[in-house]
């Protein structure tokens, strides 16, 4: 189930829902990182972005520096999950349902962290993916769209003339109808041009167009 998942979010909802199943707890939080900076906190039961309990427990997350370790309560733990040397987030699991058997669930945590951070990171790669793919669609369409109009009327140039002419071509030929052509001239345009100047002789051509 979690390999399926293609979006950051679903994929700690996921991961936190194993922790849930596995441990029970009254409390459970990630904290995610990027670039070794504290990200952002996924908390249960939720807590607003107002409440300062939630500034405190991602206070006590960014600052926690070890692997793993039991809570202060001793009813539940936190572990940082490594990828590559690199810090991806923190997992806090607190008031957990047999707090006796807290060390064995904490070794069951160390040792699903990694598969549960998995498709987390492959979700970072996918998201990542999309948009790069968004932004070079865009660059793109930018890319067409100055290579086709006219920079100082805004209205399509020669290249994009000769591409819908080419079109339309084609269409009055499938058809067999008839394709109509309008040619529109400045008249006297270059004694306009040297008598008002280039600025002159640009607001004339941009206010026909």
């Amino acid at each position: 189930n979690l390999a399926r998942i293609v979006t950051e979010s679903e994929a700690v909802e996921a991961m936190l829902d194993v922790y849930e199943f596995l441990f029970a707890p009254q409390r459970l939080c990630y904290l995610s990182f990027e670039n070794g900076l504290p990200a952002r906190l996924w908390t249960r039961p939720e807590l607003l972005p107002d409440d300062p309990a939630r500034d405190a427990l991602q206070k006590t997350l960014a600052d926690f520096s070890g692997e793993s370790g039991i809570t202060p309560s001793g009813r539940g733990f936190m572990l940082r999950i490594v990828r590559r040397d690199e810090l991806r987030g923190i997992v806090y699991v607190e008031d957990i349902a047999f707090s006796k058997y807290i060390h064995q669930y904490l070794n069951l945590a160390l040792s699903i962290g990694d598969i549960c951070e998995l498709p987390i990171e492959n979700a970072r790669k996918y998201e990542k993916l999309v948009e790069t793919e968004e932004r070079l669609q865009k660059a793109n369409d930018e890319l067409y769209r100055i290579s086709t109009t006219d920079a100082l009327t805004g209205i399509a140039n020669r290249r994009a003339y000769d591409e819908y002419l080419d079109t339309e071509w084609k269409r009055m030929l499938r058809h067999q109808k008839p394709l109509s052509l309008i040619m529109c001239d400045i008249d006297f345009f270059k004694k306009y041009n040297d008598h008002y100047g280039h600025k002159g002789g640009d607001t004339c051509l941009h206010t026909v167009a």
